[in-house]
């Protein structure tokens, strides 16, 4: 099933602005594709944005800076990944 990502700017924002900065575009919208409740199945590495922390393998929310388990930063290609799952957010809020 589809979900609509509800997504707004504030006056004089452009979607645009938020593209290439997932951590600023989590904190304002949260993930509006996300399921929530806690009772899905565990996320898969590179599907929506879900990143693969590169020091123990678990598989972290695009929202995640670091690591969910062992706290280590997400990595260049965990950021591109999530990067890229922002932009398509925005293309279909657009």
């Amino acid at each position: 099933e589809r979900v609509e990502p509800r997504v707004k700017t504030a006056k004089g924002e452009k979607f645009e602005d938020w593209m290439d900065k997932p951590d600023e575009f989590f904190r304002e919208f949260g993930d509006p594709l996300a399921a929530g409740g806690g009772t899905g199945p565990r996320p898969q590495a590179g599907v929506n944005g879900n990143w693969q922390c590169s020091a123990c393998e678990n598989v972290n929310f695009p929202r995640r800076a670091s690591c969910k388990q062992c706290n280590t930063a997400r990595g260049p290609e965990a950021l591109k990944i999530v990067q890229e799952y922002v932009r398509s957010i925005i293309e279909q809020a657009q």
